[in-house]
């Protein structure tokens, strides 16, 4: 169906009715929402990961950054353990989270309680993710955004060097970029989905981060299965790509199948991986500092 070296990946909230059957074998991944701020669990949540889990698909979920609701401030570290006490019941089945950080007009960069030239709001995200990371849910933690949330937020202001958060490169917080982008070129159909070359593409990308683990190139991608509530009628499918295969994703995802003709070395760390992303040892973790999907200068 599409190149053989990418994984597809789609995301999902309330405002989407699947049925699971009817999605493409290419689609390997499934972003949840999960929550919202402090105040809103997503009503599909629950249907939404037993769906995709009995599809055979891996799970993500995903929290929908707000730093202020009807005037109140929603602090990051009330996020953070709203997000992940929301969540615990899925962490032995979910090994990826992501946080939902983008301008909009409900959204991160609107907020009224922000100064960028105090880099505040490089603090709080910085909490958020630092909240996550203390948790006893080890999962691969991206970062979704773009590099418009980057400048309208002043996330490269004279504040942060110019470089972007610098605690983002220097703290094992954030796993990797989940990019959003939309080039006028992107796939409309299966048959455009074919020729994609992601490669050929060089989105602009916020800092210090240097490339993506995900890019989200398409809202609008029309997907059998995809419907809006209710069932009437198609609804178009936010579709992101990952420049690794399939099996290398489910190594990641912890659904390695061990080849016995593999060397101990190898297979210890995939143990880990089949174990759930608890059970890392010392050489899982040195796997993942050479994953990393920014390079530390």
């Amino acid at each position: 169906m599409t190149e053989q070296n990418l994984t597809y990946a789609i995301d999902i909230s309330h405002w989407w009715e699947v049925e699971w059957h009817k999605i493409p074998q290419y689609v390997r991944l499934v972003l949840i929402k999960a929550t919202e701020g402090d105040y809103m669990v997503d009503p599909s949540l629950a249907n939404h990961v037993e769906g995709a889990l009995g599809s055979g698909r891996h799970v993500g979920l995903y929290h929908f950054y707000r730093t202020s609701i009807g005037g109140r401030r929603v602090p990051p570290e009330a996020q953070a353990e709203y997000f992940l006490h929301h969540t615990q019941q899925y962490w032995d089945d979910v090994n990826l989270r992501a946080n939902d950080f983008e301008r909009g007009p409900r959204s991160a960069s609107t907020s009224e309680y922000y100064n960028p030239t105090l880099g505040s709001e490089s603090h709080d995200l910085h909490a958020f993710h630092r909240t996550l990371h203390q948790s006893n849910w080890l999962a691969f933690d991206l970062l979704y955004t773009n590099a418009a949330t980057w400048q309208d937020m002043k996330l490269e202001s004279p504040a942060n060097l110019w470089r972007g958060p610098s605690w983002i490169a220097e703290e094992p917080f954030i796993d990797g970029l989940w990019l959003a982008w939309w080039p006028y070129r992107r796939p409309k159909n299966d048959d455009m989905l074919r020729e994609f070359v992601p490669r050929s593409f060089s989105p602009r990308l916020p800092r210090p981060f240097e490339r993506y683990w995900m890019w989200q190139f398409a809202a609008d991608f029309p997907m059998p299965g995809l419907l809006v509530p209710g069932g009437m009628m198609t609804k178009m499918a936010d579709l992101s790509v990952i420049l690794h295969p399939p099996e290398v994703v489910d190594q990641m995802m912890g659904a390695y199948h061990q080849d016995e003709t593999e060397s101990a070395d190898v297979r210890q760390v995939m143990a880990a991986y089949r174990a759930g992303w608890k059970a890392r040892s010392d050489e899982l973790i040195v796997h993942l500092q050479r994953t990393r999907e920014y390079q530390q200068e």
